[in-house]
């Protein structure tokens, strides 16, 4: 866009830059919009979470795995999920999808691969899959940003720990690190914390690996449009995720950490 240099005010914003703000979020858009015809912040809209699957009752009260982002892509691939038996909807828009696998006799739960939850959907989407799941034991698999991570003891990346919250002591694992006060976690991931600590207290343990960036930037859809996931229960697209050489560390320790968490 041509902008007059001679002009008494600066260009827009975005005449001179654009950045991922500006992207399109199908879960923001219903906000927007209201904003845009002057409802004011504190109207929220009705925020609708469903889950949807053949027999949600034969998922109640079994241990519950939630890996999260772009994270949760590369572990799947690797992880031999299986057939897709549900999914999750936020709004209409899928954000979850379920699994159970053989290797396991949890409930796998691959979380915003696609789309990333606004923070006022965070606490509603992971209040309904708990109170969807009751989940007997929880284990959630997230990244936390390495560069900003406050410690007196800084490490370049490439020995950046593993780190954890857990809801029971006698979780103590000899390889990984607590994730420490002021550090604050503002995923998903906190939101589920906080309910499983507070208002269904089960034994919960997240694991956070180190990340070079604050946010992973969201990759194609998981799965592609074509074979989506819909309301209707039917036998689900197999996992298919794709993985980058460079991820063959993040899929290797993540795999080997939520196997002891049981």
């Amino acid at each position: 866009m041509d902008t007059d240099p001679l002009s008494d005010t600066v260009p827009p914003r975005y005449a001179v830059e654009s950045d991922e703000e500006d992207e399109f979020n199908p879960l923001s858009s219903t906000r927007d919009q209201e904003r845009d015809h002057g409802r004011g912040p504190g109207d929220e809209a009705t925020i609708d979470v469903r889950v949807v699957a053949p027999d949600v009752a034969g998922l109640k009260e079994k241990p519950m795995i939630v890996a999260s982002g772009q994270l949760a892509s590369f572990w799947a691939a690797g992880a031999q999920l299986g057939e897709q038996i549900g999914a999750v909807f936020v709004n209409n828009v899928q954000v979850g999808m379920l699994f159970t696998p053989g290797w396991t006799p949890a409930v796998v739960l691959i979380s915003e691969t696609t789309t990333a939850l606004p923070s006022r959907m965070m606490h509603p989407y992971a209040s309904k899959v708990v109170e969807a799941l009751t989940p007997s034991s929880t284990a959630l698999l997230d990244i936390y940003p390495h560069h900003a991570y406050i410690t007196a003891s800084p490490r370049p990346f490439h020995l950046a720990p593993v780190r954890y919250l857990s809801l029971h002591s006698s979780f103590a694992p000899m390889s990984v690190e607590r994730f420490e006060t002021p550090n604050l976690i503002t995923s998903t991931s906190a939101a589920f914390m906080a309910i499983l600590a507070t208002q269904a207290p089960t034994p919960a343990t997240l694991l956070l690996l180190p990340s070079p960036a604050s946010h992973l930037p969201l990759r194609e859809p998981y799965p592609p449009p074509t074979s989506g996931w819909s309301s209707t229960p039917r036998n689900g697209p197999r996992c298919k995720c794709s993985v980058h050489p460079t991820c063959w560390y993040t899929r290797l320790r993540i795999r080997r950490r939520v196997l002891q968490c049981w």
